[in-house]
């Protein structure tokens, strides 16, 4: 016999033999217990108690969309890991920064059956058990449009660098604290920031450094600006370190995870530096589109993007005073009201460059390792001979006719950085 009918039966017995005292106890014994009979009847079944929580967390699709609103690139080559700052000198950062970007919780896991009108805890514990988010963290890296699967490698040959070739940043994603920031975060906007990530937390911004050769940094650049490749930010995979997460690693979907992945995609396109002679490379950025990686498709976006040839900075070798007179550079103190300048400084730090909007010029404060593969202070005006080799010290500013010294097959450009933002 069920519990609840012998528990029935049992206070019908006790009823029959109590007095009109010992009745009046017992009706209010029973009033407690059916008021909580009817309470859990009546509760939310939207969120599934703790025993079934995976069971109902394997019926969800990856539950979060990335956004970043600002892409910076950098035409510096010739860097040696390890020899240069990696704060300020880059291949491209990308990060999120203003309104509407950063991570969001997916509108088709708020409105699914399983988890909407469950309070802000449950849904938290339901969204960090999803196995498409388990060890999940965004990573940054270039892939190649038809195999999500292949990033650009500075060295072809290798297996790839973290924090060098691409970057797996922000925070794990299947924490259950990140998931209850990420609940409670305002409709339409995204976490940015997350304090949980010693020693100063993390911002939801990455840099990739694909630049330790002339070669390579001119072939990435012909690469996107072809549509072979294009920027990404995905989450990291089950094929090893650089690999895409994809709905076909989790049963969600037949389609190959080398054509469809979590994410998003940045087709670039580059130009030439405003006023450059026509020998220059494309190696300023012209434009941006987004692409959902997952359906191939374009995705909503919060705004447009503009390549505003203002942001675009002819990178000083050093901050001598041979170079600011030959570029017409200055270096002053930052302007609070200029609005262009702000967003310039989210890629490029108050602590590593003076920027000078006026001439388009960015001055690094500190020495070292810069953009150029040449020793800091080796005069500009006439070309210096090390060894037998010409060192790259002869610079046009002027984005003129690009120097090409005696005995330098390589003709020398002054190196950009530009911005794309929306």
């Amino acid at each position: 016999m069920p519990k609840f009918e012998k528990f029935t039966k049992v206070l019908s017995q006790l009823w029959k033999n109590s007095n009109e005292a010992n009745k009046i106890l017992l009706a209010a014994i029973i009033s407690v217990f059916l008021s909580g009979l009817v309470y859990q009847n009546c509760s939310n079944p939207a969120i599934a108690p703790s025993n079934s929580l995976a069971s109902e967390a394997s019926k969800i699709d990856f539950p979060y969309d990335s956004q970043i609103d600002q892409i910076a690139y950098m035409s510096c080559n010739q860097m040696v890991t390890g020899g240069y700052d990696a704060s300020a000198y880059f291949s491209f950062r990308a990060g999120a920064y203003r309104a509407g970007s950063g991570v969001e919780v997916t509108t088709a896991f708020k409105n699914d059956i399983h988890v909407s009108g469950g309070a802000p805890a449950e849904q938290a514990s339901l969204l960090a058990a999803i196995a498409a988010v388990a060890t999940a963290r965004p990573q940054l890296a270039i892939r190649s449009f038809s195999n999500f699967q292949a990033p650009f490698l500075a060295t072809a040959t290798s297996t790839g660098t973290d924090g060098v070739d691409f970057t797996t940043f922000f925070t794990p994603m299947d924490d259950p604290n990140f998931a209850l920031a990420a609940i409670n975060e305002v409709s339409g906007d995204g976490l940015k920031y997350v304090r949980n990530e010693a020693p100063q937390g993390a911002r939801f911004e990455a840099a990739i450094s694909l630049n330790n050769a002339y070669g390579t940094v001119r072939a990435l650049e012909k690469s996107i600006n072809s549509g072979v490749t294009l920027l990404t930010v995905t989450y990291q995979g089950q094929g090893g370190s650089f690999s895409a997460r994809a709905p076909s690693d989790y049963g969600i979907s037949t389609t190959s995870s080398t054509i469809s992945a979590y994410g998003r995609g940045y087709q670039l396109t580059f130009r030439q530096p405003v006023g450059a002679s026509s020998q220059y490379p494309t190696s300023t950025l012209a434009s941006v589109s987004e692409l959902n990686l997952e359906s191939r498709s374009l995705p909503a976006v919060s705004g447009a993007w503009t390549c505003d040839p203002s942001m675009q900075f002819r990178v000083l070798r050093s901050n001598l005073t041979s170079d600011l007179k030959q570029a017409v550079c200055t270096m002053g103190v930052d302007d609070p009201n200029d609005a262009k300048l702000a967003i310039v400084r989210n890629s490029f730090r108050v602590e590593d460059w003076y920027v000078d909007m006026a001439n388009r010029c960015l001055i690094p404060k500190k020495t070292g390792g810069g953009c150029y593969a040449t020793s800091v202070g080796i005069p500009i005006n006439s070309p210096q001979q090390v060894n037998g080799t010409y060192r790259n010290d002869y610079l046009n500013y002027s984005l003129g006719s690009p120097a090409n010294p005696p005995g330098k097959n390589t003709n020398i450009f002054v190196e950009m950085a530009s911005i794309c933002y929306r």
